[in-house]
C-alpha cells in the first residue's frame, strides 16, 4: 500500500517535537500492512473512518484502493471534535 499525506496532516506533523514526529512516522509506516496493524480502529459515524493510536496522538486516515490517505494528526483531546 502507498501512504499519502494530505497537506493539513503534514502541517500538523511539523508542529510536534522531532521526537514525537519520528515516533508518529514510524507507526504510520506500519500502515503499509493495513489491515494487519496494531492500534488501528474503525470509527463509527465519523470521517475519516479509521484511526491509528500513537500514545496521546491520533492519526486519522482512510483507505482507498491501494492507498492509505492520512488526513489529520492530532492530540487525542482534539481529534474527535
Amino acid at each position: 500500500m502507498n501512504i499519502i499525506f494530505e497537506e493539513k496532516a503534514l502541517k500538523q506533523l511539523n508542529k510536534f517535537t522531532k521526537k514525537d514526529a519520528k515516533k508518529i512516522l514510524e507507526k504510520i509506516k506500519t500502515l503499509k500492512d493495513f489491515p494487519n496493524t496494531l492500534n488501528t480502529k474503525k470509527l463509527k459515524n465519523y470521517y475519516p473512518p479509521y484511526r491509528l493510536r500513537v500514545g496521546i496522538y491520533r492519526v486519522l486516515f482512510d483507505v482507498d484502493n491501494d492507498n492509505v490517505i492520512i488526513f489529520e494528526i492530532l492530540k487525542r483531546k482534539d481529534a474527535y471534535k
